[in-house]
């Protein structure tokens, strides 16, 4: 199956990212550590997403329905996945 694998510089940003996104000026300075997201398809109705911490310990890990991420505000989640769906 296809998989997409991408991965995001880490950066210490000195002012609120919020406010970048709306055009603000920013400080940023680039740190060591940065992200991977693995992207792979499945022949499921559903999304496995999976949360791995830096020492290779997972942190997090939910399987979604199809349903609940067409209307997730209609489904009872946890914090973690309420951040995921924000």
């Amino acid at each position: 199956m296809p998989k997409n694998n991408y991965y995001s510089n880490g950066k210490l940003l000195l002012t609120s990212e919020y406010l970048v996104l709306d055009g603000a000026k920013a400080l940023s300075l680039p740190t060591k550590y940065g992200q991977y997201l693995n992207v792979e398809t499945n022949s499921s109705d559903s999304v496995h997403w999976k949360s791995i911490d830096y020492n290779g310990n997972i942190w997090f890990e939910k399987q979604f329905s199809l349903n609940e991420l067409k209307m997730p505000k209609h489904v009872q989640h946890d914090n973690i996945s309420k951040r995921l769906f924000e």
